[in-house]
C-alpha cells in the first residue's frame, strides 16, 4: 500500500470557517484563500502562483478496498466499499519545489474510461482531472486541522516539530461518494 504519513493532529478536523477565525494560529491571507478552495485547488494554486502546477508521482497501488485509517478518516468519511480503488500519493509543485503533499484514495469504476487511464498513468493532479472530466463532480466535508508530521518534515528537510496546515475532503461522482483526499500544504504563503 503506498506509504501514507502519520498525522499528529493538533487541534480536530474543523470547517475551515470555524478553525480559521483564530487569529493566534498565523494563516496569511493566501493559505487561507486555499484552505477554503472548494473546487480545484490545483487550478486555484495556478492562479495565486501565476504558473502552472506539475505533479510528481510518489507511489501508486490498485487495491480492492478502500483504506482504513481511524485517524485521518472520521465515520462520516468513510463509505460502503467499492471494488477497485487506486491509492495514490503526489507531490504538487511549482517551479520544481515542492508545495504540497497529497494522498488519495479513488474508486474507478465510478469514471469514465478515458478519466481511469488518466488517473492510472498518474501524470495530472486528481482534483483537476475529476473537476475536468464530462462526470459531475462535487466536493463535501471540506475540513481542515493542523499536524505535526515528523517523516514528511524529515523527507522536505525540516524541523520533526514542524507543524503543516492540512485538509481532507470526500468527492462524489455522478451523486455516489467515489474519492477521498487528503492534503498537506509545504509553504504558508506568506
Amino acid at each position: 500500500m503506498p506509504h501514507l504519513y502519520t498525522l499528529q493532529l493538533l487541534n480536530p478536523w474543523q470547517q475551515p470557517e470555524v478553525l480559521l477565525e483564530n487569529p493566534a494560529l498565523g494563516c496569511s491571507a493566501d493559505l487561507k484563500s486555499a484552505l477554503k478552495c472548494t473546487g480545484s485547488l490545483t487550478s486555484h494554486l495556478e492562479n495565486q502562483f501565476k504558473q502552472t502546477v506539475e505533479i510528481q508521482l510518489i507511489n501508486q497501488e490498485h487495491s480492492q478496498d478502500w483504506e482504513n485509517n481511524p485517524n485521518l478518516w472520521s465515520k462520516k468519511h468513510t463509505f460502503e466499499s467499492k471494488k477497485g480503488v487506486t491509492l495514490r500519493n503526489v507531490w504538487l509543485q511549482v517551479g520544481g519545489d515542492n508545495i504540497l503533499f497529497a494522498h488519495s484514495q479513488l474508486a474507478l469504476n465510478s469514471l469514465t474510461s478515458s478519466t481511469r487511464q488518466d488517473i492510472k498513468a498518474g501524470r495530472l493532479p486528481l482534483g483537476s482531472l475529476l473537476l475536468q472530466s464530462e462526470n459531475a463532480i462535487e466536493r463535501q466535508l471540506l475540513e481542515i486541522s493542523q499536524a505535526i508530521i515528523p517523516d514528511l518534515a524529515t523527507d522536505i528537510g525540516s524541523a520533526k516539530d514542524r507543524v503543516f496546515w492540512c485538509r481532507r475532503s470526500l468527492f462524489l461522482i455522478n451523486g455516489a461518494v467515489s474519492a477521498r483526499i487528503l492534503e498537506v500544504f509545504l509553504i504558508n504563503f506568506d
